[in-house]
């Protein structure tokens, strides 16, 4: 079988993430199939990868699969010659480039007899309809072309998430010190994170206002050390500015770009997380360590819906009053006050049972009691991986 996964990157390196992690799990579980990842921005991959790839070359072995340039129809379209695709895996929507539509639609596929299976991998949601959703089968204007959804969720009846054996082993060791972190951190740092004195914070977001955070973080700080962690990206420098103007209270550390596998070891190191988007968020859920989730922000702020969806997946592991809690903080890391709501958002709100509490206050009483979250975070961790791995059931479903 030879399996063709497309990723088109559109948002940071959260597509390039879960497709580097997607190509290399198959590869693990099946290395009898030829594999090939086509990705369309090479710059942006090489540093995810270790040793890093070479950003201007079109067609590359990358460990165990084929890496090839998505912008590069002539060398694309050779590589598929040479091995025509059984299956492609579109990640996230992204759509096929002209030249592979051409090889699907133009003829070609008729003249060689063949039948391709695309699969469009959907984004990550706990929405119930995931479950409806998922391998539910969509038309093609050509029938020797069949496509079908797949939907990464949080139930048995979803595809379920990636538990990549690099990031299982981490999981099943975390309380090791990755000894590969101590050459990009320094030694204080990777003190910090491995000592039960200090609360450490990552902090991975889109721009916001973080100053009620920051003011908590300051007066926890009081009773217990406090080391943040900030990852680049777009929320860093509105991070930095309410950390400069709160007078830098407490100890701060800028991350370096990490390569995806060291980043995967450092995400399970911390006593508390403030991540964003899909791919770190889906870490995060298998991590046990309590974190607040900032989504994508949607018109109307439609993302709350989303934000709801999941902390009532996670609901029923948590006391209702550490709930409440948690619930009010999502919501309130997530909402933007100046914003008018959609009635879908403002139902969202007003279906969860919030704690009343705001600003500092909330986030104090939640950094207070983050180690009492742990256990409920852990108990949701079991439960996702209770639910099989998504590289695998793709494997199943391309063998049904």
């Amino acid at each position: 079988m030879n399996i063709l996964i497309l990723c088109k990157v559109v948002d940071n390196y959260g597509d390039m993430g879960f497709a580097y992690r997607l190509a290399l799990s198959l590869a693990d579980l099946a290395p009898q199939i030829q594999i090939s990842l086509v990705m369309s921005n090479l710059p942006a991959f090489a540093p995810l990868t270790e040793p890093p790839v070479d950003a201007n070359l079109p067609d590359q072995r990358c460990g165990a699969f084929r890496l090839l340039d998505w912008n590069d129809g002539d060398v694309c379209r050779r590589a598929c010659e040479e091995a025509f695709p059984d299956v492609v895996l579109e990640c996230f929507q992204c759509g096929r480039p002209e030249w592979l539509e051409d090889l699907l639609f133009g003829g070609r596929l008729k003249e060689l007899g063949r039948t391709v299976r695309v699969v469009n991998i959907e984004y990550l949601t706990a929405e119930d309809w995931a479950d409806d959703f998922h391998l539910l089968k969509s038309g093609t204007r050509f029938p020797c072309v069949k496509k079908v959804n797949f939907m990464p969720g949080f139930t048995d009846k979803t595809g379920g998430l990636l538990l990549d054996k690099a990031f299982m082993a981490g999981l099943k060791h975390r309380t090791a010190f990755p000894s590969a972190l101590a050459s990009w951190l320094s030694k204080e740092d990777c003190a910090d994170l491995g000592s039960e004195g200090c609360f450490s914070v990552l902090v991975f977001s889109y721009s916001r206002d973080f100053s009620s955070i920051i003011m908590a973080l300051k007066e926890y700080s009081m009773v217990r050390k406090v080391h943040v962690f900030a990852a680049a990206g777009a929320g860093r420098d509105s991070f930095i500015e309410a950390f400069r103007r709160a007078g830098e209270p407490f100890a701060l550390t800028l991350l370096p770009f990490l390569p995806q596998k060291l980043w995967d070891s450092l995400l399970l190191q911390f006593d508390f997380a403030f991540v964003r988007g899909e791919d770190s968020f889906s870490r995060m859920c298998l991590s046990g360590t309590p974190f607040v989730w900032q989504a994508y922000p949607q018109d109307g702020q439609f993302h709350l819906v989303k934000v709801r969806a999941f902390l009532e997946r996670l609901h029923r592991h948590l006391p209702e009053d550490a709930f409440t809690l948690l619930a009010a903080a999502f919501m309130q890391y997530n909402r933007e006050p100046s914003l008018p709501l959609s009635s879908d958002a403002a139902d969202a709100l007003a279906a969860l049972p919030l704690s009343g509490l705001s600003g500092v206050e909330l986030w104090l009483r939640l950094f207070s009691c983050a180690a009492g979250l742990r256990e409920g975070f852990a108990a949701f961790s079991r439960e996702l991986i209770g639910n099989g791995d998504l590289a695998a059931h793709i494997l199943a479903a391309l063998s049904a």
